[in-house]
């Protein structure tokens, strides 16, 4: 049974890396990506909305994807699409606090307090995962400052949120 059940997860698996199928380079997805990211910086969130979302498709474990798509959405001011990206982008990287404290950010602009309060109190309550900072591409000293000055935000921000 555990092993129909790994080849299952393996084929599930093999669909979620659509671009390794499709046999198209990481590089070349890279490059899309760092063009979203410039099309985002100069304002061009449509533009980088329709790339990043394209680059999610194609690769669904990447992190980095759905994290941008998920910012892309909150400046756009759509918060509950947001709040989906970011669920994803946790769920690939279960240790990192940035969709934690992004989707606490998105909560407060729906109005969910509560949901707010949880994600804040998440990020508070977990220290940051030495593991995960292997996971980026960012070097470790400033992925944790990166991490520590979420955590400091996080508590001013749930201290000023109604009880």
């Amino acid at each position: 049974m555990e092993q129909a059940a790994d080849t299952f997860a393996d084929w599930i698996a093999s669909f979620m890396d659509i671009h390794a199928r499709a046999g198209i380079e990481s590089e070349h997805l890279h490059t899309l990506y760092t063009y979203a990211c410039q099309s985002a910086e100069r304002g061009e969130l449509k533009k980088a909305d329709q790339l990043l979302y394209m680059l999610l498709l194609l690769d669904a474990n990447n992190f980095d994807y759905a994290l941008s798509l998920g910012l892309c959405r909150q400046k756009q001011g759509l918060h509950k699409e947001a709040l989906f990206y970011f669920l994803r982008a946790s769920s690939i990287r279960k240790a990192d606090p940035r969709p934690f404290y992004h989707a606490a950010l998105s909560y407060q602009k729906l109005g969910d307090a509560s949901s707010a309060r949880y994600a804040f109190t998440w990020i508070i309550e977990h220290p940051v995962d030495v593991q995960a900072c292997a996971q980026t591409d960012e070097p470790s000293d400033w992925y944790l400052a990166q991490c520590e000055a979420l955590r400091d935000e996080a508590k001013q921000l749930l201290a000023q949120l109604p009880v």
